[in-house]
């Protein structure tokens, strides 16, 4: 389905978040954001039903850039490149 990914920098590490849509066995589909650091597999940080594929392909882009954000606040003026 639709994966967007965004890298964030914060204190010199780099966090990379990937959203995508996802249809469980049911049929329902899903906005997912994850977390993907080197050392593991995908974390969840949220999911959220949504109506359509047209939906979560716009919720998708909230999630991963809304996250990037706030990453980036957090870090402060330092931390961003």
């Amino acid at each position: 389905m639709h994966t967007g990914v965004v890298d964030s920098h914060s204190y010199g590490a780099c966090r990379s978040f990937v959203g995508q849509v996802e249809r469980d066995r049911d049929g329902v589909l899903w906005a997912a954001l994850y977390t993907a650091p080197a050392e593991r597999r995908g974390f969840l940080l949220s999911r959220e039903m949504v109506r359509s594929l047209r939906q979560g392909k716009r919720r998708v882009s909230d999630l991963v850039l809304a996250e990037a954000d706030a990453s980036s606040v957090l870090a402060g003026p330092y931390g961003r490149h």
